[in-house]
């Protein structure tokens, strides 16, 4: 049977200044649009009330693609559009918690969020916080987050969950000013009106689109020969990674290659991908390890020895660790 979209409630309490979502249990693999619950008041708002009794407002939707929406190695995971009071406070295990809950390995990759009305303030797990300002764009990886909250009266964000193999557009971890254009609604209007629909096509059209708005926001930031230079820098190596699938490239090589001393280059690295060197390079070895798996009907013990593994039981590991599930689930289904 056919799964259609379907409408969730969430219902918010507040306690001691955070915000709980309580999901009921009916979920399944359709597309999730989640929608505050509450008493309106006359003018359509969403309204919750706090553990003092005091009247707070926020409005946040979700939409979940109901299947993998991967266009040219970017994955469109969960958006979120959030427009909420002085109170809304979110600790990131929370966040986590109810990502994974709404999707598979939900919880991971990057986050982009975008500010289009007043203020909030992330912080990450090292202590360093993000000023997010009306205007403003920051991709950060979802594990290094630590909370986030607004900053004033309001704040109005969007909230994309995704994943890429290959160098983020915008530098991780730097927070970017993006001026604000009326055709961004108009996109991100189309995106979630795409991933309302159970049809795949559509579901990949979201992706694209929020490639799209992606790359305009890259052409309007306002410091982009400095982020030039460190993209060139670590697409070079990248490059040279997806050469060497099968080789064990060391830290130092890859630094010489970028012409930078070993800790500049982990830390540009990490701002240009939002991941370190060698996560990176995992990363690019397993998505070809599945692709192997997949298209090539090669078993576990060839694909371990084609990539370099040092055992197939170590590369199995590595690869449930990565995907959720063995590799030889892959090899059983091409067998069926």
């Amino acid at each position: 049977m056919k799964k259609t979209p379907q409408t969730i409630c969430i219902s918010i309490i507040m306690e001691k200044g955070s915000w709980l979502r309580r999901f009921p249990p009916e979920f399944s693999d359709a597309v999730y649009c989640a929608t505050i619950a509450g008493s309106r008041d006359g003018r359509g708002r969403h309204w919750a009330y706090g553990n003092r009794g005091q009247k707070t407002m926020v409005h946040e939707s979700c939409l979940v693609p109901a299947i993998p929406t991967s266009i040219g190695g970017m994955a469109l995971r969960c958006v979120w559009s959030v427009d909420a009071d002085r109170t809304y406070d979110v600790s990131a295990g929370f966040a986590r918690e109810t990502s994974a809950s709404l999707r598979p390995k939900g919880g991971t990759g990057l986050i982009a969020c975008r500010t289009v009305g007043g203020a909030g303030r992330l912080y990450t797990i090292e202590d360093q916080a993000f000023d997010a300002r009306e205007g403003t764009l920051l991709v950060i990886p979802f594990d290094r987050l630590a909370r986030y909250h607004a900053a004033g009266e309001r704040w109005h964000f969007w909230w994309f969950e995704f994943d890429i193999v290959g160098p983020t557009p915008i530098p991780c971890g730097r927070t970017v000013i993006v001026p604000i254009e009326s055709s961004d609604k108009k996109t991100l209007d189309r995106i979630l009106a795409n991933l309302r629909l159970a049809d795949p096509a559509r579901q990949m059209l979201a992706c694209s689109l929020f490639q799209t708005l992606l790359f305009e926001w890259v052409a309007r930031r306002t410091d982009r020969s400095e982020a030039t230079r460190d993209q060139d820098r670590i697409q070079r190596v990248i490059a040279h990674m997806y050469d060497h699938l099968e080789s064990s490239l060391t830290i130092g090589e890859m630094a010489r290659m970028a012409h930078l001393s070993e800790p500049h280059f982990r830390r540009v690295f990490r701002e240009v991908t939002g991941y370190s060197p060698k996560k990176f390079y995992d990363r690019l070895r397993l998505a070809w390890a599945e692709h192997m798996l997949r298209t090539e009907r090669k078993n576990v013990s060839e694909v371990s020895r084609a990539l370099g593994f040092c055992t197939p039981f170590h590369f199995s590991r590595v690869f449930r660790q990565y995907f959720g599930f063995p590799p030889s689930r892959l090899c059983a289904s091409d067998e069926a």
